[in-house]
């Protein structure tokens, strides 16, 4: 009777030992339950978020940044620019790489010439590149990749041109912008006056001008001299204003005098077909001529976008 009791106890204990071995044996399949789980799953890398880009807040401190790297592009103290112009500042990250992009136009100083031609041949419009931990790289795109202009030299990735609403493979906020969300600088643009890219086949145009007015063969003049030339169109009206210094050949003397007596500064309008007339406005005296001294008058929005004083007909000039 007692040898019983213990076969069964044993018998007892042995499947108990089997249980337990069988529920801690390694590679065993754990029960797999029917009833849905109500917790979210754990995210996994291939249900990240898409690569992208973040539009960014333009502070003060990446404001100096990038007027400083544009101020030693051109070799001039911070000084020289006073900031971004209004409605042209954009800023964003492209998640995928880590590179911020930014693109402005610069203001200069009324007390830096150099500053003030230093934004106008290439249409003023700057575009800046950042990788992670480098500093600032930039082009002066002007208004590169619009009509009659040259191709952008580069383009930011096609998604943060997308939160900024810029149009594909674009430079610039001045192509043609998405019909959902236009630029500020666009719509700035259609009430006033847009500055423009002066193109080779324009500064021809105005050197021929030039020759004609004076009475030489265009091959008097040379070009444009660097720094000095200017291009808008005043949208209210149609009409195109330039402003430059013609060079003469040295094999003209006739074309030579020309550009003296009168300072050596012209202002040229264009009404909608028709042609380009010449004013002779000079660089006299110690600062811009303006009102009844000057020859033309030049549309306020005009100046504005070109950052000359009010009523001038020439650029300013360093004190």
């Amino acid at each position: 009777m007692n040898l019983k009791i213990v076969g069964v106890s044993a018998v007892l204990v042995g499947l108990a030992a089997t249980a337990c071995s069988s529920s801690s044996t390694p590679g065993s399949a754990a029960p797999q339950s029917t009833t849905p789980s109500t917790q979210p799953a754990a995210a996994s890398p291939s249900s990240s978020p898409t690569a992208g880009a973040t539009d960014l807040t333009l502070t003060a401190a990446v404001r100096a940044e990038l007027i400083h790297a544009y101020a030693q592009e051109e070799r001039l103290p911070d000084s020289a620019y006073t900031g971004l112009a209004k409605g042209t500042a954009y800023y964003a990250v492209d998640d995928a790489t880590g590179i911020h992009w930014a693109g402005a136009g610069l203001i200069p100083s009324d007390h830096s010439l150099r500053a003030q031609v230093s934004v106008q041949d290439d249409g003023g419009y700057i575009l800046f590149e950042q990788r992670p931990d480098g500093t600032w790289k930039l082009w002066a795109v002007g208004l590169e990749g619009t009509p009659e202009s040259q191709p952008c030299p580069v383009s930011p990735p096609a998604d943060v041109l997308a939160i900024w609403h810029w149009s594909a493979g674009s430079c610039n906020p001045y192509m043609k912008a998405s019909a959902t969300s236009p630029s500020p600088a666009t719509s700035a643009a259609a009430t006033a006056a847009t500055n423009l890219a002066l193109t080779q086949d324009v500064r021809q145009q105005l050197v021929d001008a030039k020759a004609a007015e004076v009475h030489v063969a265009d091959t008097a003049f040379t070009g444009l001299a660097k720094g000095t030339a200017y291009y808008a169109v005043d949208n209210h009206t149609g009409i195109f204003w330039a402003g430059a210094t013609v060079l003469p050949s040295k094999r003209s003397l006739r074309a030579q005098v020309s550009t003296q007596d009168e300072g050596a500064y012209d202002i040229f309008e264009k009404p909608p077909g028709g042609r380009w007339q010449v004013y002779d406005t000079g660089l006299d005296g110690p600062g811009p001529r303006t009102g009844s001294a000057c020859p033309v008058t030049i549309p306020a929005d005009v100046l504005a976008v070109w950052h000359w004083q009010p009523d001038s007909c020439d650029p300013p000039v360093s004190p």
